[in-house]
């Protein structure tokens, strides 16, 4: 019984000690009322020491912030109000009038560091509430100097608004600009009716909103899957902050690095435009090594359609920060991929295909390894692709494989086409046709640029749990041709398990 008691002593010795600790016009406030917060506002914390570089921070919650903030203060804000939410915007001008420094919402994240703050007073600007000549300010991220005088006009503002009985009557106006939030916005209502002559502001939605604004603010699951990491701030929202995975909240200043988008933008010169007619998809990718590329090539004469040749990624254009943040390759519990160093490179290149043809819209893709070799007629080849277009239900056909179980029953729809069990596997993506429906859905997975297996497996994992129509051939149409070019990822497989569905 001692211990639990002594700690309870030490604790509330905690609370009753007041801080000592200089303020500067660096130091950082902020609050949430409960002082255990949601993982991704902990993890939003953690970002701020990591990446925003941030030295002096200031957690306040319900049990610590009557070390800052009077206790009579504190029952004259409840007073005002009965919200969390407006108490905590009563706390930060009580705090940056008195102290200064910067108070930064528990909810906003950093993508590099904070070292390019203004002199004086800073804040956001709402653009999409200033309207009719009128300028809206954002309170979640101000720095002033105590005392300041717009900071000090702003906090009575708010706090007549607060108080005022017919509050939605004399604010009709910026209510109307501002809709349906209006009632929950009052500091923004507030600093509508102020003169910002002599006070530093940029916008909301070309920094800490852009990605909000980009995707829309109730595309929520878009948003947490494609947050550029681009700008210097970014600001979650409720439905973000309930929504999106701690993950999106980076801890290394390089994290942008390894969002989709980042990495297609990084390996995007790889590819190299063949022109040609326009063939029966709207785009092929091929993906070769320097030294196939002449064989390619000549393959490719067959189809004779355009496509895009991407030039490779080889583990010596990785470093060990990639292969660390984006596969398994250095985690010696993964058996399939420790130490494997070709197995990243062969994920990126397909994954560089696949995004780009997302990001194009292309109805229809094939995608090529540079060993393919046609078994089949070209004649037999595209027939299986128009084929396929035709069929609703058909997402994904490959025109080869290197493994199935082929006791399984696949059903026989066309000529050249058969649908796969969903249960089944099919190994060795060198020869693929996909539709947008399907790229869609392979693009906005989580992290669709993490593999924690093989290339190939991690396809036949996706189309097995999210039962994505899948089709096949009479038999291998388009082989690796192997015995010729060997392997340069540690594959020498040359066949395996493909089926003959002609004699089932």
């Amino acid at each position: 019984m001692i211990i639990p008691i002594l700690l309870i002593l030490v604790f509330l010795l905690y609370l009753l000690i007041p801080d000592r600790r200089p303020v500067t016009q660096n130091t950082v406030w902020t609050y949430w009322h409960n002082p255990v917060p949601p993982a991704i506002i902990r993890r939003c914390h953690e970002n701020w020491r990591k990446v925003g570089q941030l030295r002096d921070i200031r957690f306040l919650n319900a049990f610590t912030v009557h070390k800052y903030v009077k206790t009579g203060e504190l029952l004259r804000f409840a007073e005002m109000t009965n919200t969390e939410a407006h108490k905590s915007d009563l706390i930060r001008f009580y705090l940056l009038r008195k102290y200064g420094g910067i108070w930064i919402d528990s909810s906003v994240f950093f993508n590099k560091p904070l070292d390019w703050l203004p002199e004086g007073f800073f804040c956001y600007k709402a653009d999409r509430f200033s309207k009719e000549g009128l300028i809206c300010l954002e309170n979640f991220f101000i720095k002033s100097p105590p005392e300041h005088p717009f900071l000090v006009q702003w906090a009575e503002q708010t706090e007549k608004e607060f108080t005022d009985p017919d509050y939605k009557t004399n604010n009709e106006r910026y209510r109307k600009i501002i809709g349906a939030n209006a009632d929950y916005l009052v500091p923004y209502v507030a600093s509508m009716k102020l003169d910002k002559a002599g006070i530093n502001y940029e916008s909301a939605e070309k920094d800490p909103y852009y990605d909000t604004e980009k995707h829309g603010w109730h595309n929520t699951e878009q948003f947490c899957r494609n947050i550029s990491h681009t700008t210097r701030v970014v600001k979650l929202w409720n439905l973000q902050r309930r929504e999106c995975s701690p993950d999106i909240v980076p801890l290394t200043s390089s994290f942008k690095d390894y969002s989709p988008q980042s990495v297609y933008e990084r390996f995007s010169p790889k590819f190299e435009y063949i022109d040609g007619e326009v063939g029966e998809v709207d785009m092929t990718y091929v993906i070769s090594m320097p030294d196939r590329e002449e064989y390619i090539k000549g393959v490719m004469e067959q189809f004779k359609c355009r496509y895009k040749l991407f030039h490779a990624i080889k583990p010596d254009d990785l470093t060990t920060d990639d292969y660390e943040n984006m596969s398994e390759t250095m985690n010696p519990q993964n058996k399939m991929l420790h130490k494997q160093m070709t197995k990243l490179p062969v994920c990126l290149s397909f994954f560089m295909c696949y995004w780009d043809a997302y990001k194009a819209g292309h109805k229809t893709i094939a995608v090529f390894e540079d060993d393919i070799k046609l078994v089949a007629s070209i004649d037999q080849v595209l027939g299986a692709v128009r084929e396929f277009k035709k069929l609703p239900e058909g997402e994904i056909l490959f025109l080869g494989y290197c493994w199935a179980n082929c006791e399984q029953k696949f059903e026989h729809v066309s000529e050249n086409l058969y649908r796969a069990p969903n249960n089944v596997q099919l190994l060795c993506n060198h020869a693929l046709v996909m539709k947008k429906e399907f790229l869609k859905k392979f693009m906005e997975r989580e992290r669709p640029n993490y593999w924690r297996t093989r290339n190939d497996h991690t396809l036949s994992d996706f189309l097995r749990k999210e039962h994505i129509g899948k089709f096949v051939t009479p038999k291998a149409y388009i082989n690796q041709n192997r015995a010729k070019m060997g392997s340069n990822n540690g594959n020498h497989d040359l066949g395996g398990k493909a089926c003959d569905l002609t004699k089932s």
